[in-house]
């Protein structure tokens, strides 16, 4: 008797059912996506027409995803330390420079190519495949623009540039921007405690740049939520003669920000128990702290610190006595005197910074004789300094061959 033929199933069928499913999963999923990228597009226009009917200085500078390398450019990525070198509009990196100038949150480098073929690229546009995740804006208002840029889901880089500061209704737009790690207000003046409230809940920021801010007690301990901050940077456009407005107290209340690595003050009326919250940021590699009521006692608890490598003490009152016993442990490389009361008889004192490689000595009254005795220091590779007549800048240079010497 034969034995009953048994049918095989084949390992691709599926029933009529199952690929009516499927199909409309896909077609949901496709409709979502282009719905995605129509969005995106129309903002994108919007914003770039806005800025065209503003004023001719307006402008709306947009990066997509593939080009963005912020997350490689970081703070302690290339570029950390220049001297007299411009900043790049361009790049999310924290330019040290020993020089007073900008440092912060820039615009991510533009190297990478899309990897989406040119052809199909030119044929849908870049907003099928690509988001924008940094944006910067340049208008004379910005509570408007901010609107537009707040509907972005994707932003990670927010640089804002206005002539009108930006107030809580602008600020309100940005709450919705929970992506964002990178954000940069060169007009913060009007922020009040609503705005640093909305800032104490973007949980992963990063860098925070605010200029011309004033914050309160309360709105230091809204950013103490800011876990993941690494980089606080509070300056202001004001005259060297004016008075302090951050306070010893508030200082304490940074201790929250343990992965906090780069901090950038206002004038600060500091004193021993100021400094000492400071040391209690443990993973603090640059500080500075201009026009400020520090001591040269201060000066050398700050050089105790394990992991300060950068510190800036531009406009301060001191002498230089407070780095004559500093300890042979000290990771000190970058050290800006500018502007300070620095005198002949501290430099020896420097000479003895066991890792110093770059020195900024601009505007004050150390002479060059007095220079001379840095050869001593082996690791010094940079002194910046006043422009000395040329005989005594040739002799400096002569005693300091591997230093370079700029003015």
């Amino acid at each position: 008797m034969a034995e009953p033929v048994t049918k095989r199933r084949r390992w691709f069928s599926f029933s009529l059912r199952a690929m009516l499913l499927a199909l409309t999963a896909f077609g949901v999923a496709l409709g979502w996506w282009a719905n995605s990228a129509h969005r995106q597009r129309a903002i994108v226009l919007e914003l770039e027409l806005e800025m065209e009917a503003d004023d001719p200085f307006s402008r709306v500078d947009l990066v997509y995803d593939y080009a963005d390398s912020s997350d490689t450019n970081t703070a302690t990525g290339h570029g950390r330390h220049y001297l007299r070198s411009p900043a790049p509009r361009r790049g999310v990196l924290v330019q040290r420079r020993l020089a007073p100038g900008h440092v912060g949150v820039f615009l991510p480098t533009q190297y990478a190519a899309s990897q989406v073929p040119p052809a199909v690229l030119r044929f849908f546009g870049k907003d099928f495949f690509h988001n924008v995740t940094a944006v910067e804006l340049r208008s004379s208002a910005a509570d408007d623009v901010l609107e537009k840029v707040s509907r972005l889901p994707h932003i990670q880089t927010l640089i804002i540039e206005t002539d009108q500061p930006v107030t809580e209704v602008g600020m309100r737009h940005l709450a919705r921007l929970r992506r964002m790690k990178r954000l940069r207000i060169d007009n913060a003046v009007n922020l009040g405690e609503e705005s640093f409230r909305i800032l104490g809940r973007l949980s992963r920021l990063e860098m925070l740049e605010l200029q011309d801010a004033h914050p309160t007690d309360e709105d230091l301990d809204q950013l103490s939520n800011l876990k993941s901050l690494k980089l606080l940077r509070l300056s202001e456009t004001q005259k060297p003669g004016r008075q302090p407005e951050i306070r010893v107290h508030r200082l304490a209340l940074l201790g929250p920000l343990t992965n906090l690595e780069e901090l950038w003050l206002p004038p600060v009326n500091i004193d021993k128990s100021g400094v000492q919250h400071l040391l209690t940021l443990r993973n603090l590699t640059t500080l500075e702290i201009p026009n400020s009521e520090i001591t040269d006692e201060d000066v050398k608890l700050l050089l105790g610190h394990e992991t300060l490598d950068f510190l800036s003490l531009r406009r301060c009152r001191i002498d230089g006595s407070g780095f004559r016993d500093a300890p042979a442990s000290s990771v000190l490389q970058w050290l800006n005197l500018s502007n300070t009361e620095i005198v002949d008889a501290s430099i020896p004192y420097l000479a003895r910074l066991p890792n110093l490689a770059g020195l900024n000595l601009k505007r004050t009254q150390v002479t060059a004789k007095a220079l001379e005795q840095l050869k001593s220091c082996p690791t010094l590779r940079y002194l910046n300094v006043d422009r000395f007549v040329e005989a005594d800048l040739k002799r400096l240079r002569q005693a300091l061959p591997g230093c370079t010497v700029q003015y």
